[in-house]
């Protein structure tokens, strides 16, 4: 048994994963994913509702249109914040609230908020950015300028990513119903068409999502230290844990149990602990990302 433990260590892949070993422990990764979640908390979460808001205000004189992006809203506010209660609810009163305020001249209290959540939002990524660095082993930082630069640019990168998903829910809901009219339509004839399934259709958009996301925060935010294969290996991994976590916390997870020990803060208490454990997988796949690239760099010389 012991030569086989000698033998498996000796294996190119036993050796990849005591190297991913030593760097997750070198790296304090544990902690990182702890500070990370604290920072989640307070800008990414305000930031999704308050965009949803926005772009709800813009559709409220297209009905037609509001609704099916509301519910696309809900959709992506569950996938990011899965033991939500009420997402509907959240997304309700943060379009509610902003259209309230610019009903009562307060354009510019509502931009700068947004700016402020925006800066916020900013702040994580700088974190996130500085936790790469040390996980990919950076000797020379990016100076404050450049490094918040780079930050706001994944910001805006990443809310592109997630208007193209809310949109492309929307306009998907939108082709459905069309397709549902058009087969009862030609259900009179006697032609009947396949049934328009939506999730089957969209949930690999989601998956595109966020393998694209994560790929571009291991490519560019550690210093010249990832290439694109590796950052989109990595992506691919984390996306596919991040989908395998979600699924798990909502089968097995019991909020009504944590409320009996946590009382009122509960939501605090769940919503702390679904970002460490996002934050967590995230840097798992950034340690991959980068013994993928120090082996690839290693070969190249």
């Amino acid at each position: 048994m012991r030569d086989l433990a000698e033998a498996a260590a000796r294996h190119p892949a036993g050796v990849f994963v005591q190297a991913l070993h030593r760097r997750y422990r070198d790296s304090n990764v544990a902690m990182l994913a702890a500070a990370l979640a604290y920072y989640a908390a307070f800008s990414l979460g305000p930031l999704l509702l308050l965009l949803g808001g926005w772009l709800g205000l813009v559709l409220r004189d297209r009905p037609e249109l509001a609704e099916p992006f509301r519910e696309a809203l809900e959709t992506l506010v569950v996938q990011v914040f899965p033991l939500t209660e009420d997402a509907a609810m959240l997304v309700q009163q943060s379009v509610d609230t902003i259209v309230q305020q610019l009903g009562e001249g307060a354009l510019l209290r509502s931009l700068v908020s947004l700016l402020v959540l925006l800066w916020a939002a900013s702040n994580f990524f700088a974190s996130l950015q500085l936790a790469l660095e040390r996980i990919f082993a950076v000797q020379i930082q990016r100076g404050f300028w450049r490094n918040r630069l780079v930050a706001l640019l994944l910001v805006f990168a990443v809310a592109a990513f997630v208007a193209v998903e809310v949109v492309g829910a929307t306009i998907g809901d939108a082709a459905g119903q069309l397709w549902s009219s058009a087969s009862a339509r030609l259900a009179a004839f006697g032609v009947f068409l396949p049934q328009w399934h939506l999730p089957a259709v969209f949930s690999p958009v989601r998956l595109a999502v966020g393998v694209g996301v994560l790929t571009l925060a291991f490519r560019w935010l550690p210093r010249q230290h990832s290439d694109w294969s590796s950052a989109l290996v990595a992506g691919v991994f984390g996306a596919l844990a991040l989908a395998a976590l979600r699924q798990a916390l909502v089968i097995g997870f019991s909020v009504e149990r944590i409320n009996l020990i946590y009382g009122v803060v509960t939501g605090v208490v769940v919503l702390l602990l679904w970002l460490y454990l996002a934050m967590l997988v995230v840097l798992v796949a950034a340690t991959l990302a980068a013994e993928l690239a120090r082996r690839r760099a290693s070969m190249r010389s």
